[in-house]
């Protein structure tokens, strides 16, 4: 019985030498030990990977360097270490390959059933929710992040991702906004973006994230939510609301943490580089001077985004964040939604293929002086509309001939205002302010709004 299996296993290492010597020695003898291992390796499940992320302390580049170097999970875990502490391994443990201080063998094989019998709960419970899960390795998982430093290995996605070729816009902003400025800013801008086929990304946080969302589905618009919890520990209530109406508009919820997770402070920082990652461009509407939007401002820096920000009143702490953005230089005053389709174009600058922004520097200074110009405050007085599919749904607009008319539209480039207030800024009688604003009004400049207040036109 010995003699037949020996016989046997030397005659099916006879018939692999030939295969294994080629791949030595195409590789060079000093690889030959490695091309023997490589040649049977199978390939990573989704199972095996969601295993790794159980590991406490574990970040996304442990992950994947671990499946890089490994060739299944149970050498992964062997390669970790930890002896049979299964959770509190610490993730800089894998720096060199070195195993912690225990027993010195590696996890055993209990650990590894208990990893893999956790992950397959996992994927089930995500299966019941309608939840995907994407592995960087993945052909669906999103290019955009593919060039990030700090990918997530794992995302799991409730919803439709857009196509690629798609234009995506990050807005962002403080839980705080204010109702008649913030709010109503970011309405105007999601509005318009929706309009021409963008996709909006944010945070499902309160504020200015939330009523980003609710903008881009009541224009029936497609909406990108990065939350920091798993996808099935969303709050409050109203929340959960808003993510059932964005999957239903062919939107998606987003998160690199498995279901049955709570959302903890450290979580929203790792949200936002996702919020940051997945959009060309980065809008800030209004914030304080610290809070989460700066944390995305700072992120769309790193990852060479374009960075725009809503300038607001002075006498504002809502505002104290982008005005510094602004004046510091760090961010292009935003005062219009088709600032992003003129000067510079950053939405036409990306690299559809790799998601990577192709920005000039210089463009951006350029047109940084040129919304900074007292004619560009003033909306220009021969306003034209550079958008392709803008230009389709509205005509160009007439240029303005009354002192009057061109006062009444640098007022109202701060914010909608009512009509005592115009009056007073404008220095004009009401009755020939009525009269100015209803020739604005035919001439798409402005519009009217609820209990006598006006605004710029969307």
């Amino acid at each position: 019985m010995h003699d037949r299996r020996a016989s046997r296993a030397s005659t099916t290492n006879c018939e692999l030498w030939p295969l294994k010597l080629f791949v030595a020695e195409a590789r060079g003898a000093r690889h030959v030990r490695r091309a023997r291992v490589h040649v049977h390796r199978m390939p990573w499940t989704t199972r095996d990977i969601v295993a790794l992320t159980l590991l406490k302390r574990t970040t996304s580049a442990d992950v994947m360097r671990l499946v890089h170097e490994c060739d299944d999970l149970a050498h992964a875990l062997e390669t970790f270490g930890g002896g049979g502490d299964l959770f509190a391994t610490s993730g800089s443990d894998l720096d060199g390959g070195k195993k912690n201080s225990g027993s010195g063998k590696g996890l055993s094989k209990g650990a590894e059933a208990s990893l893999a019998g956790i992950a397959e709960t996992s994927l089930s419970h995500c299966e019941k929710l309608g939840v995907r899960v994407v592995t960087w390795l993945d052909d669906n998982y999103p290019k955009r992040l593919r060039s990030l430093p700090t990918q997530p290995a794992v995302l799991y996605v409730r919803g439709t991702l857009p196509d690629e070729d798609v234009a995506t816009i990050a807005v962002v902003g403080t839980r705080t906004c204010s109702l008649q400025y913030g709010r109503a800013v970011t309405d105007m801008l999601v509005r318009t973006w929706c309009r021409h086929g963008e996709v909006i990304v944010s945070g499902l946080a309160a504020g200015i994230d939330t009523h980003a969302h609710e903008a881009c589905v009541a224009s029936r618009g497609r909406t990108l939510a990065v939350i920091a919890s798993g996808i099935d520990r969303i709050t409050p209530t109203d929340a959960r609301r808003i993510a059932d109406n964005i999957v239903e508009h062919n939107g998606a919820i987003i998160s690199e943490y498995r279901c049955g997770v709570a959302a903890l402070p450290p979580y929203f920082p790792a949200r936002n580089r996702i919020i940051c990652g997945l959009s060309d461009v980065v809008v800030v509407v209004e914030s304080k001077r610290t809070g989460g939007a700066l944390i995305t401002a700072a992120f769309a820096k790193q990852y060479n985004r374009p960075l725009y920000a809503v300038p607001g009143p002075i006498t504002s702490s809502r505002s104290e964040g982008t005005n510094e953005l602004i004046r510091s230089g760090r961010a292009i005053a935003l005062l219009h939604p088709d600032d992003l389709y003129t000067t510079g174009d950053p939405l036409g600058t990306v690299d559809r293929y790799t998601g990577v922004l192709q920005c000039d520097s210089s463009l951006l200074h350029e047109r940084s002086a040129v919304l900074h110009s007292p004619a560009r405050v003033a909306l220009n007085q021969t306003r034209v509309l550079h958008s392709p599919t803008r230009v389709a749904h509205r005509p160009l607009l007439e240029p303005l001939t009354s002192a009057l008319q061109r006062s009444v539209i640098e007022a109202l480039s701060i914010e909608p205002m009512h009509i005592d207030a115009l009056a007073i800024k404008c220095c004009a009688p009401v009755h020939e302010l009525l009269s100015a604003l209803l020739e604005l009004e035919l001439l798409m400049y402005v519009e009217r709004l609820p209990a006598q207040r006006y605004a710029l036109a969307t």
